[in-house]
């Protein structure tokens, strides 16, 4: 069993977060979070409420617009999200391109309502993972760049990414997100 199907494993990580080791610390040139992948809303619902039963501080659901997702840290402090592969990067543009894409207003730090937003959760315990919310695999992972420009020449041009698309990052007024 692993740490998020056993609840003495999740018990005991969340009291015991390995006491006397050093904490991983985030910024520039660092990964913000790590997302791991469910189908759909009600996946991501489940998940908060079998995390909460637990114990595990969750934050979310957010409309992330392209996906819905949850966050929660692991026993180190790392941020994990859990997110939706619903909507889809391509369910509001004719034409997927790299020109700045403007979130809706509603999803946007100051812009949602928190108290709702914590409040939805899945009416039922659930107390054994099942396939209709099993976790799928990665999602995403979020980076950190003190220079977005110089990231983005490294990505597109020595990696070979394919920019698709710079939206407003949902959470911090002025940031951006950068799709590759």
């Amino acid at each position: 069993k692993d740490g998020f199907t056993d609840p003495a494993l999740v018990a005991d990580a969340v009291s015991n977060p390995r006491a006397g080791d050093p904490k991983g610390r985030w910024g520039a040139g660092t990964n913000h979070h790590l997302a791991l992948h469910v189908p759909n809303r009600n996946g991501l619902l489940k998940w908060k409420r079998r995390l909460t039963d637990l114990g595990i501080h969750v934050t979310g659901p957010y409309n992330r617009n392209y996906f819905h997702a949850i966050y929660l840290r692991d026993p180190d402090g790392a941020i994990i999200e859990i997110a939706t592969s619903e909507p889809g990067f391509g369910h509001d543009e004719a034409v997927l391109g790299s020109e700045f894409k403007h979130q809706p207003e509603e999803n946007l730090v100051g812009g949602r309502s928190e108290l709702l937003v914590a409040a939805e959760t899945w009416p039922t315990p659930m107390p054994t993972i099942t396939d209709d919310y099993a976790l799928r695999g990665f999602h995403h992972i979020t980076s950190i760049s003190s220079n977005a420009e110089r990231t983005e020449k490294f990505f597109v041009e020595t990696v070979g990414l394919r920019l698709i698309k710079k939206t407003d990052y949902l959470d911090e007024k002025g940031g951006t997100h950068y799709y590759y």
